[in-house]
């Protein structure tokens, strides 16, 4: 798209341009030059020649202890406000200030020299002792140096300030004094009981408060940012939460522009001051955390870092605890006095919240490890070990088999110096990893000097669950761990090892031959553990240059793991050195370790720390060595022991670069993988999580049958598939992790627990696979909108049975809103021939086997197929990929089936669809483009080569059970970014007219980016340049050409004139390039415009619904809003062109995103948007609920369905005394606000949708249903509501305006939404309902320049043609007044428009007081005075006597006077009152403008018979006009009364004369006639069908073709028109078709005889 903008100079003169006409402008290029008429107009800007003037010195900061404090404090804060200050300098100064004791002290002279004058003697003699005392402790052991007398940084630095001696003094003094003097003291020691307070609890209090005010001042500004809203938008929000304080607003937004440096000051803090006891400040590394912007990503993940690490610290005392059974939390030692005093001492200085917090901040200091417990109790990081055991061997068990991640921790205690505690720690870590598979007789532990040697046998999980399936046993095989202090000491280790393997196989007689598993701890420290054998040391040079080569193991060991970095283990060059020599170590000894089975050598290293190291050797069968793991890019998978990566099976994953991403927990591993296909391919993001279930909570019921034990037990799994999907998500949205916004995850739980029962006599593969599918089903269906979230595409599950063998459940979700059977697979674990482990297809009854059947269980992942790159692609754009949108509605279908109260089985389809596509077979017949017609296709999803995708769908809803048919059009946003070529527009355009033609609705799923446009690329690569001066291409170019072997080459894509140079050589000259591609120029256009008259013309004959589930752009956008009817989601934007080309045109970044130009503020508040929706699922809901109100094919029958709401209540919602009708309430009830009773509306309750709430507030508009009857509503606002105007930031004069639009009055803007909403329910079919209480039209010089005239024509232009019934009802305290009425009056269309009032509505031209003023004025109102104040007339009798003398008349008319002026206030209250009794209801109903007066409280069962009898009549008038071509409407209901009167023997119901409740008799009783009278009543219309066909015939006879071709061409017609219908024709149709084919055929044999 193109934008022409004026560029207006405000001074007259001559312009030249600068750049040629059509050349691109770049940011900052001078366009064009103007020579000024009159020069003196401006003033020209000219260079500075002078000198700046001196800067002054510099601030001078002292060198004492606490004026450097108040100055590096002072800094950091005016970094944080945003102002430029050295940042590691000033943390520096303020560390070291705060660690210095000086500090205190002279901060406490300072404030105590202040108010020493005012203070008792005998308090100041006290504190003087106590600060004294403090002094000469500092000195002892200064010396006689004086230098060091002098600076006092030298003293002992651990003595704290005394502040509890100098506090418990001041209270003790301030408790003695008199009442009267308490208050006083409180005050006048302030300043010192503050310093007091600051240094209480040492200097690392005193540096905890300082950070947290840091902290503090960073988060309450960079949490305001820290959401998906645009900066315009949060800047705005921030003026409306500010008005009236703009300097706040400023000094807020100069804060966050200075983010970076604010950061560097955050990473700084973290480093020096949070990292030594992160636990004090946990609750802001959480804050810290959730921070989602870009430039605090850093901060962020060093946050996460350190909160990690304080949980894990946690979760290792805890374990320690558990296995010395020492308890290590203990409870907070302050007491509630110490809590009231420090309030006491600061209810002076601070405010209450600030000062709570500082207590909240000492009691996190005092108690920290209490508060922390709690917290991370509750994320889960100690699941499973809530249990209090009684003995250390239950204590132990429960390590082994909690949730709680504990083998970080166990790992951590290998090197404990209590030897009890090791030994326990050995031995439950091994039980750990090797559970369940672990031969618990077969655990030994031994000391072996100072080392610890632990074996025992084991079996491979998924081979023994593989053999058990196939009735065959599996081998054992050996584990040895031995605790070393020294590598020197790894010879004798393996020697050991393989004389146990030896007995082993022996006692166990079996080969154990492969597959066994060595662990090594080293415990040592220092260059001790690096000491090598005489063999190994020989290695060691050459296998760490071989390790070392091409990468740090720094560098490996950062990427393997994003936790475990340096920040968390220090010391990363010692361990690559420890690497190298445990290569070297395992290498000399590599071939006894292979011939005693030993495949696997596991290395940890406790060093106390809390993450454990942990690497590890493999045994290369084709190199015939062990390898490091890293050395092969295995990233990651060396983070847990090897026996856990076979559980988890991470040997899928070896062929795939994966990277280690740890879970918050530690419970669940995730491993991202980035794959790229192709250079211009985006990288695609995989997910795989891994985690193992240890503990199932099976729900005793579950425990009766077999049955319902695979029932319970895949309920049991789904509260940890929650939990693994809720870590998922975290890292996905937290742009810290490696996880962040993965495009693909894979889920894979592992169920230790043997917890399936045995397939037998009584339960069969088939019934027990059967009953796993369909509780999966259910948790698939419970948990569908996390995994959408999480981007799950594979979940699969491994539980183990009772019986050995494990089955393997595989969910396929590729869309994400799969809820069926058909995607849910079952497997067992078997061997195949080759006895290899595969997936063994076990089907329930009636299934097929799953895609996985026959393929090798630890086969590798591969990378992605075709079909889910598109996907990806289209969810890279934030939208559903086009093929996913059918499996999206049928679980927006199941959620709307929900929502009535009906259970769906998971297998019952509630969607089936069928696309179209063009022709092929006339076009290749050379049928145009445009004029070819859709066929139905069946082919998988992904096949188009077009980007624009046509079905029908048939949607079974709950007013249509068996199902109702729609035209959906979708834009596939993964064919060129979904933009319109000139296939895409006749796809657009033959399905538009495919839904007119079947009278169906068409749904637009609109996700593009415009017309598409390009440059022939076959021209591109070949065409040569002349350019005016070979030697200085900046003067521009002649042509451009061809050489003549390329123009052979590509002649139909071009239009060149031949040229021969003066060298001969021949040339040819482009002057137009053709292309050999259609679609990449103007030809898009004219396909625009095709669809653009399509669309709108679908919408005037049909029913049309956008929804913008992606951004719509250009032609888009003008479809959006040709359709009329559109859902927005809030994220998406619909705009004519992108925010970088305006940034582009305006040579400068106005506009930041698409959503400032055309998201929901703007499409929302301007009409164009009639509802806005979260996501795509809500706008398929939205969809589903707007067709629930729509005939199902267009003419159709009215879409009733049995209301719940019962009719024959009151409507129960009345405006208070004082209170004005709100529409909203009187429409659909509400919540009173004293008792919380329901208030019922007048329509059918919950059944309220509003249509574009934000635009145009004083009028409301939607559907409603009344008694089950759709219908659409008109309500009128009567509160005052504000119209925002947005300031454009392209225009720098322009500014936000508020207007103000009072209540009960039509504006430009409402008059305009109102004659749209009724044009849109009459082409729905809707009968209309318009609750009047308008005033009139807002009249000002503003509003008729904006419209208000036209628009309110175009209200009675919309009524006027409406064909469906329309109700005027004036509300209880409504009024219709002067033009409003005029425009909503019955004559306007006096067939279809009825008008009701409540007793207590008012009409009329004026409202009374108007009336008062031009009616009844003083003159009329003293008459009437004098007509009836008997004191006036008494005065008058007086005055009229011919006795009364000339001065008694004279005071007699004073009087009379002074009594009008008296009673003139009074009598106009009386003449209101008078003219208001002209407004009433029953004067209207008098006066014909009113049918009837219908109270309020009936209103509901009033309208509901009235709207039945329409709904009835209008059917049969129209079977009857269908007979009748030249009979009214009017004619039509005229027949229809008088069946009615014929047979039910009943008078006329539409006599004024009866009151509502008669009227609703006769209704009722008209419908009860229609019902059991619905036989003969079609009796009649068949008489006047068959008299309707006669004078047809009659006409055919006397036709000009002759009577026997006039019927021919009659049958022909006819039968056209059923056979186009297609496969939506009826059984009924399709007899008749049948039976018009044979009559042609014979008739025509008989014109040819």
């Amino acid at each position: 798209m193109k934008m022409i903008m004026p560029l207006v100079s405000s001074a007259a003169g001559i312009i030249s341009l600068e750049i040629a006409e059509g050349q691109q402008v770049a940011p900052g290029q001078l366009i064009a030059r103007i020579k000024l008429d009159d020069e003196s107009s401006i003033k020209i800007a000219e260079p500075f020649e002078g000198k700046f003037p001196m800067m002054g010195p510099p601030t001078i900061v002292g060198s004492s202890t606490d004026q450097k404090y108040n100055d590096s404090l002072q800094s950091l804060l005016l970094v944080l406000a945003g102002y430029e200050h050295s940042v590691e300098e000033n943390i520096s100064r303020l560390l070291s200030s705060i660690d210095d004791p000086e500090l205190a002290l002279r901060q406490w002279q300072q404030a105590i020299s202040a108010i020493k004058a005012r203070m008792p003697s005998d308090l100041v003699k006290k504190l003087d002792v106590i600060i004294e005392r403090y002094e000469e402790s500092l000195m002892q052991g200064v010396g006689s140096d004086p230098a060091a007398t002098f600076s006092m940084r030298l003293t002992p630095r651990s003595l704290p300030f005394p502040s509890d001696a100098v506090l418990n003094t001041i209270d003790e003094f301030i408790e003695n004094a008199s009442q009267a003097d308490q208050m006083q003291l409180q005050i006048t020691l302030e300043p010192i009981i503050s310093v007091a307070y600051i240094h209480q609890g040492g200097r690392e209090a005193h540096a905890s408060r300082i950070v947290r005010q840091l902290l503090d001042k960073f988060l309450v500004v960079e949490e305001v940012f820290n959401t998906d809203a645009q900066l315009s938008d949060i800047i705005e929000d921030l003026r409306h939460k500010h008005k009236g304080a703009p300097q706040e607003v400023l000094d807020i937004v100069v804060s966050h522009q200075s983010l970076p440096t604010k950061c560097k000051l955050l990473n700084g803090l973290l480093s020096a001051a949070i990292m030594p006891n992160p636990q004090k400040y946990r609750t802001y590394l959480r804050r810290l955390v959730a921070l989602e912007s870009k430039g605090a990503q850093e901060v962020a993940l060093k946050a996460k870092h350190l909160l990690e690490h304080s949980m894990l610290a946690d979760l290792r005392a805890a374990v320690a605890r558990s296995l010395s059974g020492l308890e290590m939390f203990h409870a907070s030692d302050i007491s509630d006095v110490e809590v009231e005093k420090k309030k006491k001492r600061h209810h002076n200085s601070l405010p209450e919240s600030e000062l709570a917090a500082l207590i909240e901040s000492d009691v996190v200091l005092e108690s920290s490890t209490r508060l922390v417990r709690k917290a991370t109790k509750q994320e889960g990081l100690f699941s499973g070990l809530e249990k209090v055991d009684e003995t250390l061997e239950d204590k132990m068990s429960t390590l082994v088999q909690a949730q709680a991640a504990v083998e970080d921790p166990l790992a951590s205690l290998l090197d404990h110096p209590d030897s009890d505690i090791q030994w326990r720690a050995v031995e439950t870590y091994i039980r750990r990893i090797y559970s369940p598979y672990l031969l618990e007789s077969s655990l030994k532990l031994q000391s072996a000097g100072k080392s610890i040697l632990a074996t025992w046998c084991y079996v491979e999980p998924v081979g023994t669950a593989a053999a058990a399936a196939c009735n065959m046993k599996s081998d054992l095989h050996f584990g040895i761990m031995v605790i070393l202090q020294s590598l020197s000491q790894f010879p004798a280790t393996v020697t050991a090892a393989a004389v146990a393997v030896a007995d082993a196989r022996k006692y166990y007689n079996c080969t154990m031959a492969s597959k066994n598993t060595m662990h090594i701890a080293l415990v040592g420290s220092g260059d001790a553990i690096l000491r090598l054998s005489s063999n190994a040391s020989i290695l060691f040079k050459e296998m760490k240059g071989r390790l070392t080569r091409g990468r740090s193991f720094d560098e490996d060991m950062y990427n393997s793991s994003e936790s475990d970095g340096e920040l968390l283990t220090p010391g990363m060059n010692f361990l690559s050195s420890l690497k190298s020599a445990a290569a070297s170590a395992v290498a000399a000894e590599g071939s006894l370790l292979k011939s005693a089975g030993f495949d696997t050598v596991s290395f940890v290293r406790p060093a106390g720390k809390v993450l454990p190291q942990r690497f590890g050797f493999l045994w290369n069968d084709d190199d015939h060595v062990f390898d490091l793991v890293e050395q092969k890019r295995r990233k990651g998978l060396w983070q847990v022991e090897p026996p856990i990566a076979n559980l988890l099976d991470l040997q899928k994953l070896k062929g795939l670069a994966s990277l280690y991403c740890p879970s918050r927990t530690r419970q669940w591993h995730l491993f991202v993988v980035t794959e790229k296909t192709g250079v211009r391919t985006a990288a695609l993001r995989r997910v795989f999580l891994r985690g193992l279930v240890r503990k199932l909570d099976l729900d005793p019921e579950s425990r009766g049958d077999n049955l319902g034990m695979c029932t319970g037990v895949i309920k049991a799994i789904k509260p940890h598939l929650t939990a693994a999907l809720e870590e998922l998500e975290r890292a996905q949205f937290d742009d810290t992790s490696r996880a962040r916004s993965a495009d693909w995850a894979h889920v894979y739980l592992s169920v230790l627990p043997t917890c399936l029962p045995s397939a037998g006599k009584d339960l069969g593969h088939a019934e027990m696979a059967g009953a796993l599918r369909t509780a999966t089903a259910e948790v698939l269906l419970q948990c569908g909108s996390l995994l959408r979230r999480t981007a799950v595409s594979c979940w699969e599950m491994r539980i183990a049975a009772v019986d050995g063998t494990a089955w393997r459940i595989c969910v396929s979700l590729p869309s994400g809103f799969e809820s069926d059977l058909e995607h849910i697979d079952i497997y067992r674990e078997a061997l195949d021939q080759s006895g290899q482990a595969v997936y063994a297809p076990q089907p329930a009854a009636g299934a097929r086997p799953g895609p996985l059947a026959g393929h090798l269980l630890g086969k590798v992942y591969g990378p992605l197929e075709t079909l889910q790159r598109k996907r990806l692609s289209a969810r890279r754009l934030r939208t559903t990929y086009c093929y996913d949108f059918p499996a999206l509605f049928e679980t927006a279908l199941r959620e709307v089936w929900a929502n009535t109260g009906s259970h769906i089985p998971a297998s019952a389809k509630l969607l089936e669809v069928q696309e179209y596509v063009l022709n092929e077979t006339a076009l290749q017949n050379g049928k145009s483009i445009w004029n070819v017609d859709l066929v139905p296709i069946s082919r998988p999803p992904g096949q188009n080569n077009v980007g624009m995708i046509a079905w029908i769908w048939t949607i079974k809803v709950p007013e249509k059970p068996d199902g109702r048919q729609i035209v959906v059009i979708a834009n596939d946003a993964s064919h060129s970014a979904g933009s319109f070529g000139p296939k895409e527009d006749a796809v657009f355009k033959a399905a538009t007219e495919l839904g007119l033609k079947r009278k169906l609705p068409i749904i637009y799923l609109s996700v593009n980016s415009g017309a598409r446009f390009g440059l022939a690329e076959e021209v591109r690569s070949k065409f040569k340049v002349a350019w005016t001066n070979d030697s200085d291409p900046a003067k521009g170019f002649q042509y451009l050409y061809l050489e003549d072997a390329d123009y052979e080459n590509i002649k139909a894509s071009v239009k060149a004139e031949a040229f021969v140079t003066e060298y001969g050589e021949k040339r040819w000259i482009l002057t137009d390039v053709i292309g050999a591609e259609d679609g990449i120029g103007a030809e898009c256009l004219s396909g625009s415009g095709a669809i653009a008259t399509a669309f709108s013309k679908a919408y005037h004959e049909g029913f049309t619904l956008t929804f913008v589930t992606g951004r719509a752009i250009g032609i888009g956008a003008y479809l959006s809003r040709l359709g009329h009817r559109v859902i927005q989601r809030v994220d998406q934007p619909i705009i004519l062109t992108g925010y970088a080309a305006l940034n582009k045109l305006l040579g400068k970044e106005v506009y930041t995103s698409h959503m400032q130009l055309g998201g929901p503020k703007v499409m929302g508040n301007n009409g164009v948007s009639h509802c806005l929706v979260e996501d795509d699922v809500s706008g398929a809901m939205a969809i589903i609920k707007w067709l629930s109100y729509v005939p199902c094919q267009i003419g159709g029958p009215l879409p009733i369905k049995k209301a719940e709401d019962p009719v024959d209540r009151d409507v129960t919602y009345y405006p208070e005394k004082e209170e004005k009708l709100d529409p909203r309430a009187a429409i659909a009830g509400k919540k009173s606000t004293e008792s919380g009773e329901s208030l019922l509306g007048m329509f059918d309750d919950g059944d309220w949708s509003e249509l574009q709430a934000g635009w145009a507030k004083t009028v409301v508009t939607g559907h409603a249903r009344l008694g089950g009857i759709p219908v659409g509503v008109v309500a009128v606002e009567v509160d005052t509501v504000s119209m925002n105007v947005p300031a454009d930031p392209g225009d720098a004069t322009s500014s936000e305006k508020s207007v103000a639009q009072a209540g009960q009055v039509w504006f430009p803007d409402s008059a305009l939404k109102t004659a749209q909403a009724i044009q849109e329910f009459d082409l729905e079919g809707l009968p209309l309902f318009i609750l009047a209480n308008w005033r009139g039209f807002s009249g000002g010089m503003r509003d008729l320049f904006d419209g208000v005239l036209q628009n309110g024509a175009r209200i009675v232009e919309a009524l006027r043609v409406y064909k469906n019934p329309i109700y005027i009802y004036l509300p209880p305290k409504c009024e219709l007044r002067g033009g409003a009425w005029a425009v909503v009056d019955t004559k306007i269309n006096p067939e279809r428009i009825e008008m009701y009032a409540d007793t207590t509505a008012r009409g009329g031209v004026l409202e009374p007081e108007g009336m008062v003023e031009i009616k009844y004025r003083d003159r009329q109102l003293i008459k009437t005075i004098h007509r009836l104040d008997p004191v006036v007339q008494a005065l008058k009798r007086e005055g009229d006597n011919a006795s009364t003398s000339p001065a008694a008349k004279h005071g007699n008319e004073s009087a009379i006077q002074a009594r009008q002026q008296t009673l003139l206030q009074p009598y106009r209250a009386v003449a209101v009152g008078f003219a208001d009794m002209h407004d009433k209801a029953e004067r209207m109903r008098a006066k014909g403008i009113v049918r009837k007066v219908v109270p309020w409280k009936n209103a509901r069962r009033f309208f509901y018979w009235r709207l039945r009898r329409a709904v009835v009549e209008d059917a049969l008038a129209h079977s009857i006009l269908a007979t009748q071509d030249s009979m009214s409407f009017a004619e039509a209901k005229d027949m229809v009364a008088g069946w009615y009167c014929e047979t039910s023997g009943s008078s006329d119901m539409d006599s004024p004369n009866t009151d509502w409740g008669q009227e609703v008799q006769e209704l009722r009783k008209f419908v009860e006639w229609s019902e059991s009278e619905s036989g003969r009543i079609q009796s009649k219309i068949e008489v006047l069908q068959a008299k309707s066909a006669t004078r047809i015939l009659k006409e055919f006879m006397n036709s000009e073709l002759g009577p026997v071709n006039a019927l021919v061409e009659a049958i022909k017609e006819i039968s056209q028109n059923l056979h186009t219908e297609g496969s939506s024709i009826s059984s009924a149709d399709s007899k008749a078709l049948d039976v018009l084919k044979d009559t042609r055929d014979k008739l025509l044999k008989l014109t040819m005889e």
